[in-house]
């Protein structure tokens, strides 16, 4: 916990000498420290539920960059956020055309084909937003 910053926050101008955290010049009272006290603690556990957030954060961002989805012939396809406009313009043109596969390979791919990949890649992002969300309530963001 950090006191002094505690402090100032509550208090204004203050210093600290060893373990003594001074107001206006004078040691902080015993019913200071016990507001400087609960100041710290709520900071703290506003650290640790950011802390919580930023994590889950990446999380959920690096589960969107991996998202995937494999042709029943082994071919995989990435579906991340940046892809979904790329099969949405192929899909809306209505011509099948040859995609770039995740290992950089090219395959001749249908419109259909597209639409399945793209339909399972925004499920697979929904459970991966439903997840982050659920994570979200947990930590109490």
């Amino acid at each position: 916990m950090d006191l002094l910053k505690a402090t100032f926050e509550l208090y204004g101008d203050c210093v600290q000498d060893g373990n003594t955290i001074y107001v206006g010049g004078s040691p902080l009272t015993s019913a200071q420290l016990a507001k400087v006290t609960a100041k710290a603690k709520a900071n703290h556990q506003l650290q640790v539920k950011e802390t919580a957030r930023q994590d889950a954060k990446t999380t959920r961002d690096n589960a969107l960059e991996a998202n995937t989805y494999t042709l029943p012939d082994g071919s995989v396809y990435q579906v991340r956020p940046k892809d979904l406009p790329n099969f949405q313009t192929a899909i809306q043109l209505g011509v099948d055309t040859d995609w770039v596969l995740a290992n950089n390979s090219v395959r001749f791919t249908t419109v259909a084909e597209l639409q399945t990949i793209l339909n399972a890649g925004v499920t697979q992002a929904k459970i991966i937003y439903d997840t982050y969300m659920a994570t979200l309530k947990k930590i109490g963001v």
